[in-house]
């Protein structure tokens, strides 16, 4: 049986220098395998379209060491879920249908002051309500598909008195690039250099009932602990929690052991409007009701339980035998390497080594929590000799406990 998982499509077009150099990536919404964007709801797309790159993916599979451009509309806009994104690599493209008004040329000082950096998108025309703006973002893109042949060089012309980078969007021929080169436009994105590339992914979605828990414990401002308790019901959840600290904490300088954790270098702040986004990318559906994900569950608490008998004064070294149990099983259900997983989290570096080469006392856990499901009795004798357990007596009570706790999940009886 199939894990719970679904599909997510992702589109990806280039952005060139003026010597055809990679600059950036335009992320796009796809809404299946045909490559098409199809936007009902773009507040939804937008926020699929985040979550899917920082999220599902990752930020260094979706974009490596290049910026991102994402199209932002008004709500979007003025919502401070946007400050959960990493804005050394986002670039926001503000949509032409937000209306200039004061109080949106001041949130764009917000985000610039913030780090991001902005670019107006489909402009055809430099006017008065313009100019605020103009001095605020960092490109100007103009879709020379929208804009008269004859008027393109006067509006290039115009944009040119202002402190911008000048993007020619929808440059579908030799002819069209160079032109754009002869205007002096700086970067260009079209079908003549390349087409949206589609990344396909699979998505293993937290519950909508614990997204909407999850939200409630943050808006009482309720303790880390009984937070973590919630996140750690879901490991698709726990996965994507670590996938955003990994995006939002660039340069970060400790590496994560528990899920605790990644809450404390998220912040309150940011973990609220991470859930928040998760709302509004409609990414519930998912549940433990798949065996994959029951196991993946059972496996980080018997591991942890198993911790807590041969190390029961370290709640640390308890906490990662719990995510290094979990994520263990994440590559069947994302059906992809260990590896890939990996290169997207900042986990420390005792749990990287349990999970590649089984080393350590982590690796000792992993190897107990594996004989378990494999009913390899003499493998468990060792790893019991191995943790220095009085006796065979405290693995089995970590696997009751563990099938207890994983039950209770399926059931959503867990508190």
């Amino acid at each position: 049986m199939q894990p719970n998982t679904g599909d997510f499509y992702l589109g990806r077009q280039p952005i060139l220098d003026r010597a055809e150099h990679l600059h950036a990536f335009e992320l796009l919404f796809r809404g299946g395998p045909d490559n098409r964007a199809d936007i009902v709801d773009g507040v939804a797309a937008t926020a699929q379209v985040i979550q899917y790159a920082f999220g599902e993916l990752g930020a260094d599979v979706a974009l490596g060491v290049f910026r991102g451009f994402i199209n932002i509309d008004a709500s979007l806009l003025m919502n401070d879920v946007l400050e959960l994104l990493p804005h050394q690599l986002v670039t926001l493209e503000l949509l032409e249908t937000i209306e200039i008004t004061p109080s949106v040329v001041a949130r764009c000082k917000e985000l610039k002051q913030a780090g991001f950096k902005l670019a107006l998108d489909d402009v055809r025309e430099i006017s008065a309500p313009y100019h605020p703006m103009l001095e605020i973002v960092d490109y100007l893109k103009v879709d020379i598909k929208l804009v008269h042949p004859t008027e393109l060089a006067e509006l290039t012309q115009q944009a040119r008195a202002w402190p911008v980078a000048l993007l020619a969007e929808k440059v579908d021929t030799r002819e069209e690039a160079a032109h754009c080169r002869e205007l002096g436009y700086q970067y260009f994105q079209g079908y003549y250099f390349a087409r949206p590339l589609l990344i396909p992914g699979k998505k293993l979605s937290p519950s909508e009932m614990i997204l909407l828990r999850l939200l409630a414990l943050l808006l009482s401002d309720a303790d880390t602990s009984e937070i973590e308790a919630l996140i750690r019901q879901s490991p698709p959840l726990t996965l994507n929690l670590l996938r955003i600290v990994n995006a939002a904490a660039v340069g970060l300088s400790r590496r994560l052991a528990s899920i605790s954790d990644a809450i404390t270098v998220l912040g309150r702040r940011q973990l609220k409007r991470w859930v928040q986004l998760l709302v509004f990318a409609n990414a519930g559906g998912g549940s433990l009701s798949s065996p994959l994900l029951q196991t993946a569950a059972m496996r980080g608490r018997f591991m942890e339980a198993l911790a807590e008998q041969a190390r029961p004064r370290d709640t640390q070294a308890q906490e990662r035998a719990f995510m290094c149990g979990m994520l263990s099983l994440m590559p069947a259900a994302l059906q992809v390497t260990l590896g890939e997983i990996l290169a997207t989290l900042p986990l420390d570096e005792m749990s990287r080594d349990a999970l590649l080469n089984g080393r350590g006392q982590l690796g000792t856990l992993l190897a107990a929590a594996e004989a378990i499901e494999n009913g390899d009795t003499a493998t468990l004798h060792r790893t019991a000799e191995a943790l220095a357990l009085p006796s065979f007596d405290p693995i089995s009570v970590a696997q009751l406990e563990a099938m207890r706790w994983a039950q209770t999940l399926a059931s959503g009886e867990a508190k």
